[in-house]
């Protein structure tokens, strides 16, 4: 299209007088993008020539709106099945964006954006789904579950939240009271956190400070399992020891504080020989390690 005169607002449906980010300036001027007006445009583009090159810039994922959608310049790629050309100078602060570009256009694959969800399935705007991992777990009484979303609405009647520093409320004392009767012996204290990585982060830590208040300062190392999975938060991770999801650790090197035995009785007998004065806590998974290869 070089060369070729034309309105500037055929070529351009969207222009705007802030120098930000475009869809910060169309935020800013109340003049969101419309994926449908860009394809429009496109396509009316498209069929006055032979061959048409639709320039972008900063990289694939950079946001062309970003409030109630989404719509980046991946999707307008997507919608119109374009051939794509990276083009880009050699100076330093250019080789990250490049190279995060060109390894997420090997498998780029968009999220499936979900309108709906009842019972086990998930919904788009053309396919019905059915969520065989329970949103990692989360939502294992299925979606939409009438009697868990009228306690829900019970509760926000009451208040949403309320922190447990310092303060409790009958919701989470219930809670509690059920806990403690199912657990055995002592086990009667509840600590309540946000996910599953930050209650092992809490129970390691409370292992630890136990023995830092009785000033056994030495123990400061954990007992683990090889090909454990823990969690994805930091602490979590060195005390897992999977490839798949904790390979980024790589860059701290192999932790002193954390010894990782396999799955044998001799190997147990022989860790709890050598390092009985130095452990504060032995974690391990109840009967299966899933994310391990669901090894009893």
């Amino acid at each position: 299209m070089s060369g070729i005169e034309q309105p500037l607002e055929e070529v351009c449906p969207y222009i705007y007088e802030t120098a930000v980010s475009p869809h910060l300036a169309a935020k800013i001027e109340g003049n969101p993008v419309e994926m449908e007006c860009v394809l429009k445009n496109f396509d009316h583009i498209c069929g006055k020539y032979d061959y048409v090159t639709a320039e972008g810039s900063i990289g694939i994922l950079c946001p062309l709106r970003f409030d109630e959608q989404e719509i980046r310049l991946e999707d307008f790629i997507k919608a119109r099945s374009l051939a794509c050309l990276i083009i880009a100078d050699a100076g330093l602060g250019t080789i990250n964006a490049v190279v995060l570009t060109a390894e997420y256009m090997k498998t780029m694959k968009s999220p499936y954006k979900i309108v709906h969800a009842e019972g086990v399935y998930l919904y788009t705007e053309d396919q019905k789904l059915i969520d065989s991992v329970s949103s990692w777990w989360g939502v294992i009484h299925s979606y939409k579950h009438p009697e868990l979303n009228q306690a829900i609405e019970i509760q926000l009647k009451r208040f949403a939240h309320v922190m447990l520093g310092g303060l409790t409320h009958e919701s989470a004392q219930k809670l509690s009271d059920k806990l403690q009767s199912w657990l055995p012996g002592d086990l009667d204290y509840c600590f309540f956190s946000d996910s599953g990585s930050v209650a092992v982060e809490v129970a390691l830590k409370i292992a630890l400070q136990y023995y830092m208040n009785r000033q056994e300062t030495q123990r400061t190392m954990v007992l683990a399992l090889e090909h454990a999975y823990h969690g994805d938060t930091f602490k979590t991770m060195e005390v897992g020891d999977d490839e798949d999801y904790h390979f980024v650790l790589k860059a701290y090197g192999k932790s002193k504080y954390i010894v990782h035995i396999p799955t044998k009785v001799e190997a147990l007998e022989q860790a709890f020989a050598e390092y009985h004065d130095r452990l504060n806590s032995f974690i391990v998974e109840s009967l299966l390690q899933g994310a391990g290869g669901m090894r009893m």
